[in-house]
């Protein structure tokens, strides 16, 4: 699941960076940037089911900047913190079975 995730992320990434070099869109208001930025969430989001999910995101991570920015300075509209769901999503777990256990307390 997450390497197809990963696929989708990249492929929305590159349609996005490629009408950008073009000048073809107003980057935070157009469909391929939120298109691009729901993949990036969703790859977030996904649970590490393996240790080899585990690194095929942390490399991910490490590798894109976009995602990287995301990690240390984005919120969701929910407000939750991407650093947040990732971490979370590394343990195999949803940000709110996380949170609301008192575990980070």
């Amino acid at each position: 699941m997450l390497t197809a995730l990963i696929a989708e992320y990249k492929a929305a990434d590159a349609a996005f960076r490629k009408a950008c070099d073009l000048s073809l869109l107003d980057a935070e208001t157009d469909p391929l940037y939120d298109a691009k930025e729901a993949a990036e969430l969703d790859v977030l989001r996904a649970p590490c089911l393996t240790l080899d999910d585990v690194q095929a995101k942390t490399r991910l991570a490490l590798a894109d900047e976009s995602i990287f920015d995301s990690l240390t300075n984005c919120t969701t509209n929910g407000g939750e913190h991407v650093l947040t769901i990732f971490l979370c999503s590394l343990l195999g777990e949803a940000v709110d079975n996380i949170v609301n256990s008192g575990e980070n307390q």
